[in-house]
């Protein structure tokens, strides 16, 4: 994921991209199998101080599709706490939960 990468090299030094650019991104890396490229992309994602309902719940959701019902959860708790009053970021995260068996 050259892209990915090429940003990650430039992190600081320029512009970073926007939310939905940083959660096109994390898609690309899971669907190329590129697991670190993804996490380091999500982790990035969670740090920053504010970032849009949709791009979480679209998030979320397109982890949760893959199984990945751990990342799919931290993005679903993100949700509701950065916005309480969403009903489909509590049901999803209720959801992941319940696929972890918690």
């Amino acid at each position: 994921m050259a892209s990915l990468v090429l940003w990650m090299s430039l992190q600081g030094r320029a512009e970073q991209p926007n939310n939905r650019a940083l959660a096109a991104a994390l898609e690309r890396a899971i669907a190329a199998g590129e697991t670190e490229q993804a996490q380091r992309a999500l982790a990035e994602m969670l740090a920053r101080p504010q970032v849009e309902l949709e791009v979480l719940l679209e998030t979320g959701a397109k982890l949760a599709e893959r199984e990945y019902y751990t990342p799919a959860a931290e993005v679903f708790g993100r949700c509701v706490k950065d916005y309480p009053r969403n009903f489909e970021a509590h049901y999803n995260l209720a959801l992941a939960e319940f696929a972890l068996r918690r």
